[in-house]
């Protein structure tokens, strides 16, 4: 293992996505105006405190699939399988949090007279859908970056995160400018990622054929335990991340 190498693979990784965002700021303002772009900007905001729910499962999936290196491979299945049967869970008690929680807070937040009011109402359970597909990211990631599948890992983030920062522009050009649109567009995006990661798992953990409910009981309480120790740290990662979407 090349610690520069992978580094190197790390900054690419984090660049490109970077990059392209800023590119494309000016183009957001121009097609969708300021209003809306403050609203996506928001709803990314979100998505990144909703990251909270993963509750350090990614950072200890790695960590467990890195001990695991020299062991079966069908530990190292069981262990990403729990893991994202356990991502799964936690996004989607997330997900009916944000759709319990939002529709209050916009409310008393926004003005309803608004001319977005509306849109912003018809975002949330969009919105929401982004949250268990945040949580499954981040633990196939984890086990990617165990297997120090670094630049594999990083060709898919760093692809990933650059179409996210493009495709609601381009679904504003081709489908029109409406939050909800935008919003559609990178659920899109995001599944997209997830499945191209649970390709990449399968290949090089790999994933053998699941029996799901059995395994996720037993890895438990080693991914939770690693997780708890992880996630002050995560946490704070998220908080530091909000509004980036190449940061996603």
């Amino acid at each position: 293992m090349s610690i520069a190498r992978n580094t190197a693979y790390n900054l690419i990784g984090s660049a490109i996505p970077l990059v392209a965002s800023l590119i494309t700021v000016p183009i957001y303002l121009n097609v969708i105006g300021l209003e809306r772009y403050g609203l996506l900007a928001i709803c990314w905001v979100v998505l990144g405190y909703m990251e909270v729910f993963e509750f350090g499962l990614g950072t200890a999936t790695a960590q467990h699939v890195a001990l695991l290196k020299n062991s079966g491979r069908e530990i190292r299945s069981e262990t990403v399988w729990g893991s994202l049967v356990l991502s799964l869970l936690l996004g989607t008690a997330g997900a009916l949090l944000l759709v319990g929680l939002a529709p209050p807070v916009l409310h008393a937040a926004m003005n309803q007279k608004s001319a977005f009011a509306q849109e912003v109402a018809d975002s949330i359970i969009w919105l929401s859908l982004l949250v268990p597909l945040t949580t499954c990211y981040s633990a196939l990631s984890g086990a990617l970056q165990g297997r120090e599948e670094f630049l594999r890992l990083n060709l898919i983030n760093g692809s990933g995160a650059t179409i996210l920062a493009v495709a609601p522009l381009v679904a504003a050009v081709f489908f029109g400018p409406q939050l909800p649109v935008l919003i559609i567009s990178l659920i899109i995006v995001r599944l997209t990622s997830v499945t191209v990661f649970l390709i990449a798992c399968r290949r090089t953990v790999p994933l053998l054929p699941p029996n799901l409910l059995p395994q996720c009981f037993e890895v438990a309480p080693h991914l939770r335990r690693l997780g708890h120790r992880r996630e002050p740290l995560r946490a704070s990662s998220s908080l530091r991340g909000k509004g980036r979407p190449w940061l996603a």
